[in-house]
């Protein structure tokens, strides 16, 4: 039982044979680098598909999935996805890698000037920032979403035997080293 995306096909696997499997083509999709678990996917479909029965939960309003109509099909998109507990990746849902950069940068770095956004994107492109992964459409489409992992840019303090102000300061260096391996100010 379940959902998944399988190459250009997106399954909804239903438990028991009143619900039937049904094996559909993908216009767009993507996939969660970490948890697997699919993220927003459009499809071609003449039949709209009640997601939430696939999911296995009692009612439609229990779904991960916002569900809703496209012109020649339907499409999903992950609720919760976003600082859930089993994986902790954030999505940035913008189609275009500058939007979510940007938007990211914006929301987690204020008060810092980023020189160059493009530099940014041919860093991320490249896996030269942890944390940052471009997810890409599975159709090849050529459209990405932005997951970002928290735990690669925080700290946790030690609260045993660590004084604040040491922790401060070891987070105060630690942001320092990853400004600069971005090339900001």
């Amino acid at each position: 039982m379940g959902i998944k995306i399988e190459g250009k096909k997106i399954l909804f696997a239903g438990k028991g044979r009143w619900l039937p499997t049904r094996q559909i083509p993908l216009l767009l999709g993507f996939v969660c680098p970490k948890c697997q678990e699919v993220l927003r996917a459009y499809f071609a479909t003449n039949e709209p598909v009640e997601v939430w029965k696939y999911e296995g939960v009692e009612k439609e309003h229990q779904s991960r999935y916002k569900v809703f109509s496209v012109p020649g099909g339907q499409g999903m998109v992950s609720r919760h996805h976003n600082g859930d507990y089993r994986c902790g990746l954030q999505v940035y849902w913008a189609l275009n890698q500058k939007d979510n950069l940007l938007e990211w940068f914006q929301e987690h770095l204020k008060g810092h000037r980023l020189t160059s956004l493009a530099e940014l994107v041919r860093k991320t492109q490249a896996g030269e920032v942890n944390g940052l992964t471009l997810v890409k459409d599975v159709c090849g489409s050529g459209d990405t979403v932005l997951a970002y992992d928290p735990t690669q840019w925080e700290l946790k303090w030690d609260t045993r035997g660590e004084k604040w102000e040491d922790y401060k300061k070891r987070c105060d260096a630690f942001l320092e080293k990853k400004l600069e391996a971005l090339g900001c100010g």
